[in-house]
């Protein structure tokens, strides 16, 4: 039987608060997997989109079971020998940006979205000269989040609280601070002014 929100009567709808890039195992069974249980057990109340990173990727596959799938645990929990599935339902869609360029901008634009959380493997997180402001999407990561940085500054006239917190999971030595200093020479790089560079630095924490 096919996984899905109709065959899965249990699985539940959350607002998106959460941007992810990367669909991998790493996020998918462990980020996810917390999310998930954050929202059964303490009301998080938070659904998340995935983003693909590169042009060739799964989302469409996250997609055919509307976001669902399962964590299967096996080990030991307070002493004792444990397996057990639970059904991951967080995630709302996923957004392959090299096809659907507009949906992919909208959901970074989305006003209750708070966090953004990405695993785009070690090579994710570097610089692209190449990489323009015009681009639909940049190719480089770093490029991706200045853009729809930009954008989400400009969308809210660079309301504070519209600021982001991201989490880099990219196996690399201060993967957040890596980020953050490429998405500000991209800006330096597309002259995108100092007030947008102000807002990253005193509303976003990376």
């Amino acid at each position: 039987m096919q996984l899905n929100r109709t065959t899965a009567t249990t699985a539940k709808n959350y607002p998106t608060r959460i941007i992810q890039f990367g669909e991998g195992n790493f996020l998918r069974a462990f980020t996810d997997w917390i999310v998930n249980k954050m929202n059964h057990e303490i009301g998080f109340q938070t659904g998340i989109d995935v983003i693909q990173p590169l042009a060739n990727g799964m989302v469409d596959l996250l997609n055919k079971q509307d976001g669902l799938y399962h964590v299967y645990l096996k080990g030991i929990k307070e002493g004792k020998p444990v397996k057990e599935y639970t059904l991951i339902d967080c995630i709302n869609r996923g957004i392959n940006p090299y096809l659907e360029y507009e949906a992919y901008e909208q959901s970074f634009l989305n006003p209750e979205v708070r966090f953004v959380f990405s695993n785009t493997t070690e090579a994710g997180i570097a610089m692209d000269e190449t990489d323009t402001l015009e681009m639909k999407p940049q190719q480089s990561f770093p490029g991706k989040v200045a853009a729809l940085l930009y954008q989400r500054y400009k969308a809210f006239d660079g309301a504070a609280d519209k600021g982001l917190i991201f989490f880099a999971c990219e196996l690399i030595d201060k993967n957040g601070d890596t980020l953050k200093k490429y998405v500000l020479q991209h800006a330096v790089n597309w002259n995108l002014g100092d007030g947008f560079m102000q807002w990253v630095n005193q509303s976003c924490a990376f």
